[in-house]
């Protein structure tokens, strides 16, 4: 009932609801294939991103297919106290979503890259951490798990905020697909190649996978260090969109 009556009574022009367009002004005459490719394909930030989030979602994966069984098997945790931990991990990254964005917001102007770098470099080091916690120690063990999992869904958010700003608002959808494609390509890492790696190397292979996966995710995420939260300004005196 709540989406018809929204449909039925909200007026989606961005000037009805006090919300100044950014959209590019020559899109405006451009078919939607042209705003995708011009927009979406041909925009180096949106390859960027799109590979820090495979990036990502290879953390993700790991955690939830594999960190149970490291819990269990290496730190000492049962089965019971490892699902839990799980649901603090989803539960601590809700907030985590929900605080990064209100930061990128107020403390860096729309800018989600930074926040991004950021915190992939704290999930290198809570990564790092739980790595090095000693053998049967469930407290700190657990307490760096839920700190992964707080680090690890901001860059899940913000990226596909990113995406739909990058798209622009008549290419938005096709920009946050194009993330989730490349995204989920890491079902093939985290299902056929961890196996691999924990059977050939042991849990540090699966580590300095985690680890190269946090540490590149943040450099990439820096090459948008710049990039704001409408990457176009409504054309000014010279007729020119400008990039912010």
């Amino acid at each position: 009932a709540a989406p018809g009556a929204t449909h039925a009574t909200a007026d989606d022009r961005p000037a009805s609801s006090g919300t100044l367009d950014y959209a590019d002004p020559a899109a405006a005459e451009q078919s939607y294939w042209q705003v995708v490719v011009a927009q979406v394909l041909s925009n180096p930030y949106m390859w960027v991103i799109s590979v820090a989030n495979l990036l990502v979602y290879v953390l993700r994966d790991v955690m939830m297919k594999w960190g149970p069984t490291f819990l269990q098997e290496d730190k000492g945790v049962s089965v019971v106290t490892s699902g839990w931990l799980g649901f603090g991990s989803e539960i601590a990254g809700m907030f985590a979503a929900l605080g990064a964005g209100i930061v990128a917001d107020r403390v860096f102007g729309g800018r989600a890259g930074r926040v991004c770098v950021l915190a992939m470099l704290l999930m290198a080091g809570a990564i790092y951490g739980f790595w090095s916690a000693p053998h049967a120690s469930p407290g700190p063990a657990g307490a760096l798990f839920i700190a992964m999992g707080f680090c690890l869904y901001v860059p899940q958010m913000l990226i596909a905020a990113m995406a739909m700003n990058l798209g622009t608002k008549r290419a938005a959808a096709a920009a946050v697909g194009l993330t989730g494609i490349v995204g989920y390509a890491s079902t093939v890492v985290t299902g056929w190649g961890v196996g691999r790696l924990a059977d050939t190397y042991g849990w540090a292979g699966v580590f300095g996978l985690m680890l190269g996966c946090a540490l590149a995710a943040a450099a990439l995420m820096a090459v948008t260090w710049n990039v704001g939260a409408h990457p176009l300004r409504p054309a000014g005196a010279g007729g020119r969109a400008d990039a912010v």
